[in-house]
């Protein structure tokens, strides 16, 4: 055995806290809300220039955000459709608070 399979087996499993997942999910949040230009082929410049248009990822930014909510505990977890939410995200959004005290 090599002595760095020795110093593997000694390692503990990095451990992820709660704050960093809660941070690691804002930062992905942020970063889909960026705007970005929408590209299109010219074909005079034979390039991709800016359309005048912008996008953003709204998909993966709902998806943060819904994880951001229930890690911060706002949202109930649903048990078939029987649970009521503790608040809609509509209503959160309203709210503006996005800041986690943990």
């Amino acid at each position: 055995m090599k002595d760095t399979d020795k110093k593997n087996e000694n390692e503990k499993p990095y451990a992820v806290t709660k704050e960093e997942i809660i941070e690691r999910i804002d930062k992905v949040y942020k970063r889909c809300m960026q705007a970005e230009p929408v590209l299109v082929y010219d074909k005079e410049l034979k390039c991709k220039v800016n359309s005048g248009e912008w996008e953003f990822d709204a998909s993966n930014a709902l998806k943060a955000l819904k994880m951001l909510g229930d890690a911060a505990g706002l949202f109930k977890p649903d048990h078939g459709g029987d649970a009521e939410c503790s608040m809609s995200y509509e209503e959160f959004l309203k709210t503006g608070s996005f800041s986690f005290d943990f």
